[in-house]
């Protein structure tokens, strides 16, 4: 029952907008790798193989991680539910018609012709025990907040498929040039206006790419270093501390950094930092002059 009341309250969030959904850039490979993980136990306990065959490349969009996670164990815990023992559950996620996909395939009995045109909906999904019937609804409002799309189809020779597709973002650029040759700026921070307006501020200087937190951030520098790094301390995921000997370039050597935020700042940590920032102290502005003058010198020294 208190499963219940709360997958209510959620869609009911989800529906009208009030649930916030993140948008920072991410690697879905992440998520099914993670997914694959989490499901392990439950395809054990139904003697039943799950294998993820994701492409190696890295594919990226802008979403929720934890929210497209959800969406992902869902998919892969019903389709375990609907296959036999000894049976092989696939998860992938690829590219198709430049589109990100992520799709689950088993080979149970497939929908019911009665139920397929209300899946989707509320309490009309097969149950899966213990379930409430709400998993595929809220499923459904999740991949559309995200500008995406999810259906099912029915595979040759038998079985269902469970996709959705998103956009797709550029794979994140190669050593330290951003768009048309610019300078790349990663911002890590959970204030997502303040990351809106850095990105439209500074869209004349640098490509700038911003995420909430700490291994959004790591899918971002696994390709491959920044020219500068503006940093909130206090983030999704920790201590965006945790992330400074990560903030170097193609060759090993630390970028500009900007530390930006309220939390206060260690000795050790403020030596990494070529600027201190701190926020309710210096403005907007403020931060924007700091980044505009660093890239200059950055040219200047070129």
């Amino acid at each position: 029952m208190i499963r219940l009341i709360n997958d209510m309250l959620e869609i009911d969030r989800l529906e009208s907008g009030q649930l916030a959904i993140a948008s920072a850039p991410l690697d879905l490979r992440s998520i099914t790798a993670q997914a694959a993980l989490d499901g392990e136990g439950v395809a054990r306990r139904h003697e039943v193989t799950l294998v993820d065959v994701t492409a190696a490349a890295p594919i990226m969009v802008a979403g929720d991680a934890g929210r497209l996670l959800q969406v992902v164990a869902n998919l892969v815990s019903n389709a375990i539910q609907a296959s036999a023992r000894g049976e092989t559950v696939t998860l992938r996620a690829e590219v198709a018609a430049a589109r990100a996909r992520v799709s689950v395939d088993d080979l149970g009995a497939g929908v019911p012709a009665d139920l397929r045109a209300r899946l989707f909906d509320r309490f009309q999904s097969q149950r899966a025990a213990g379930g409430t019937g709400l998993g595929l609804a809220i499923a459904r409002e999740i991949v559309r907040r995200m500008d995406g799309t999810i259906w099912f189809e029915d595979l040759p020779g038998g079985g269902t498929r469970f996709a959705f597709d998103l956009p797709l973002l550029p794979t994140p650029p190669h050593g330290t040039a951003g768009r048309e040759g610019r300078p790349l700026l990663l911002h890590i921070d959970d204030d997502h206006q303040l990351c809106e307006a850095m990105i439209a501020a500074l869209e004349d200087v640098a490509t700038c790419v911003c995420v909430a937190g700490v291994e959004e951030a790591r899918v971002v520098l696994r390709g491959g270093g920044p020219s500068l790094a503006v940093l909130d301390i206090t983030v999704d995921g920790g201590n965006g501390a945790v992330l400074l000997p990560e903030l170097v370039d193609r060759e090993g050597r630390p970028v500009p950094l900007v530390l930006l935020s309220g939390a206060e700042v260690s000795p050790e940590i403020a030596r990494r930092a070529t600027a201190i920032l701190v926020k309710g102290r210096h403005d907007l502005a403020a931060v924007i002059d700091t980044v505009r003058r660093l890239l200059r010198e950055m040219e200047a020294r070129r």
